[in-house]
């Protein structure tokens, strides 16, 4: 199965060099080097003995500070991306749209990038609301509508019920207001040439207009989830 929710647009990340890594990695070292020597101080030459009430838990969080660092530098020290082998391209994917209340604006263009993804396939919106328009718009943008009697267990309900009137080898599951590219099904099937990956999920790529990291820049960086899809989950793959 594949669960996720994909990229709204393509990364334009560019692989870095051996020497570009090997800097890094330095620079990210160095902190490491100077925050030992400093809890070094701060234990033997700063700690109070007269208000251990709070010159303990000062240093303590002061150690704890450099802990998560160091493991977030040791996770991070090789970020590359994994390949895959390509996967036989016969078999048939199913792309589920869920959705229960969403209005129009926002469940029309999923719908639109899920029948337009290139790989051959079959898209179905599961509509828990049971919504007569949202049926139309299925069918004129060329999926097509599944609904059911009742919203017994909520989301995953309305998929195991879609699972039962579907006969995908591969499941595509798409958030109601989450766009997929293209190649959103190429990019995830290879991974399942792995007989040991059940489920791949895809990066979320989006942003937010009036976010800190946006402020003053006009153009739009798909860059809010970028520090983990990009540089903690690869790193969490080694």
């Amino acid at each position: 199965m594949i669960a996720t929710e994909p990229a709204s647009e393509p990364s334009t990340d560019q692989p870095l060099s051996e020497r570009q890594s090997h800097a890094r990695r330095f620079w990210a070292a160095a902190p490491l080097a100077v925050g030992a020597a400093y809890l070094v101080w701060r234990t033997g030459w700063t700690l109070n003995p007269d208000a251990p009430w709070l010159a303990l838990p000062l240093l303590l969080a002061e150690a704890h500070a450099y802990l998560v660092y160091a493991l977030t530098f040791l996770m991070t020290w090789d970020v590359k991306r994994i390949t895959t082998p390509a996967l036989r391209r016969e078999h048939q994917v199913d792309l589920f749209v869920a959705t229960y209340d969403e209005p129009a604006w926002i469940l029309a263009p999923t719908v639109a990038g899920a029948v337009a993804v290139r790989y051959p396939h079959r898209t179905y919106v599961l509509d828990d609301g049971r919504r007569p328009w949202v049926r139309e718009l299925a069918h004129r943008l060329g999926a097509e509508y599944i609904t059911r009697a009742d919203r017994r267990g909520a989301k995953a309900g309305n998929i195991n019920h879609a699972l039962q009137q579907t006969t995908g080898d591969f499941i595509g599951i798409l958030d109601a207001n989450f766009v997929p590219t293209p190649d959103f099904i190429d990019d995830m099937l290879d991974h399942f040439e792995d007989p040991q990956v059940a489920l791949v999920q895809g990066p979320q790529e989006f942003y937010n207009a009036d976010s800190f990291q946006h402020r003053g820049s006009r153009r739009a960086d798909w860059r809010d989830q970028s520090l983990f899809y990009r540089v903690l989950q690869p790193g969490k793959n080694r």
